[in-house]
């Protein structure tokens, strides 16, 4: 997270240049509370950075008690430090803060979205030309792109595709302000620059993933949930066609193979994702050499298949997925070992799902199915918990 700031206006076909600075140029530091993967997490954000840049030895104290600050206030391995880095364009030296260790606790998102990479990789701007890249494109830049980038920074302008000006017209004060405009400004200067197959499907990949983190909000907006679609099927489309390409490794492909169905599923053609996990679980199912880094793809194929199934809209199909003593996966370890668990798993989330959105035929098979017993609950409750801390609100049982 790097705090800087941003034009003043855009407009549907770029921005000019006068800045507004959110603190006092005067204020070096301010400490907020800040949330990491639901984590409580204590920030230091620089804002004004020549001081700093200049005795960039106190930043080595500042890291220290950050460090102090951070093991305090949270006992998860994940946390944030200022860092220095100078501008691959204009050589202006800066601190931004980034991600420096992570974990993830918990189920982990079947999108891969709450990946450290997609989940907090942030786009690092330059106070001075205002280039815009993520870490990763602030090294080795060859000095024609520089001089490429210099002669655009002189005069900025936001570049956008006809179908990005065709959601945002009408709402270009709100775009301004979202989270899909850095990552966008950042791919302005990154048409400057010769980057990889793999850099290029990598930016797609966060782009979508900034989309689907804002379209997941409450509060999201209808441009910005046409925004973020669009940027799913551009990422659906970069996924097929890396399948076939010569630079992913034989791993990656079949990573790429199951977030293409994944994705398909999530943008509502269910139909064609369950042919696409099925396509996935053949091929997972057919190689000797299934290691255990690797065999979550078949699990979760199975997993998310039954979510794009017919089953899942039927309570008594779904049934049918569940196996019958109802094992606690966090008493009884041997459950991740049953060959019936992905679908044990995936039929008991989509039951408490629907059940707590109000479902009536999925909310009384889902007490049909606890019959009162306490310990059924609570192996319902460890496989599935997230879904019961609302069922409460739509089923006073």
């Amino acid at each position: 997270m790097m705090i800087h700031g941003f034009p003043s206006k855009v407009t549907q076909f770029g921005f000019r240049v006068e800045w507004d600075f959110p603190f006092s140029p005067r204020s070096h530091s301010k400490a907020i509370p800040y949330n990491l993967n639901d984590q409580r997490v204590l920030c230091v954000i620089i804002c004004d950075l020549t001081p700093l840049v200049r005795f960039y030895d106190r930043i080595a104290m500042l890291r220290r008690f950050l460090f102090v600050i951070l093991s305090l206030s949270t006992a998860y391995a994940t946390s944030v430090a200022p860092v220095l880095h100078e501008c691959p364009v204009c050589s202006k030296k800066s601190v931004a803060t980034r991600l420096m260790s992570y974990s993830n606790f918990g189920e982990p998102a079947r999108d891969l979205s709450d990946r450290p990479g997609f989940a907090f990789s942030d786009v690092e701007i330059c106070p001075k030309d205002l280039y815009a890249g993520f870490p990763d494109t602030w090294e080795d830049m060859k000095p024609a792109e520089i001089a490429k980038l210099q002669e655009f920074l002189k005069a900025p302008s936001l570049r956008l595709t006809p179908e990005e000006k065709k959601i945002i017209d009408g709402h270009e004060d709100e775009f301004r302000d979202s989270g899909f405009f850095a990552p966008l400004w950042s791919r302005s200067c990154d048409d400057f620059l010769t980057l990889s197959p793999r850099d290029r499907f990598d930016r797609i990949l966060r782009l979508h993933y900034k989309g689907a983190s804002i379209f997941s909000w409450k509060d999201a907006k209808e441009w910005e949930k046409r925004l973020a679609a669009h940027y799913r099927e551009q990422a659906i489309t970069a996924l097929q066609d890396a399948e076939t390409a010569d630079w992913p490794k034989p791993n990656d492909k079949r990573v790429y193979g199951y977030l293409r169905a994944e994705f398909t599923r999530q943008a509502g053609r269910e139909d064609e994702a369950y042919g696409l996990f099925k396509e996935v679980i053949a091929a997972e199912s057919l190689l000797k050499d299934n290691d255990d880094e690797m065999s979550w793809i078949l699990a979760w194929s199975k997993e998310q298949s039954l979510r794009a199934s017919a089953d899942a809209k039927d309570p008594a199909r779904l049934m049918a997925h569940i196996i019958p003593e109802l094992p606690d996966p966090w008493r009884d370890r041997k459950a991740f070992e049953d060959p019936r668990w992905p679908l044990h798993y995936a039929a008991v989330g989509i039951l408490v799902q629907k059940a707590a959105s109000g479902e009536k035929s999925f909310s009384d098979t889902l007490w049909k199915l606890l019959e009162r017993k306490p310990g059924r609950l609570l192996a319902l409750l460890e496989t599935s918990g997230s879904y019961f801390s609302t069922l409460r609100a739509v089923d006073p049982r």
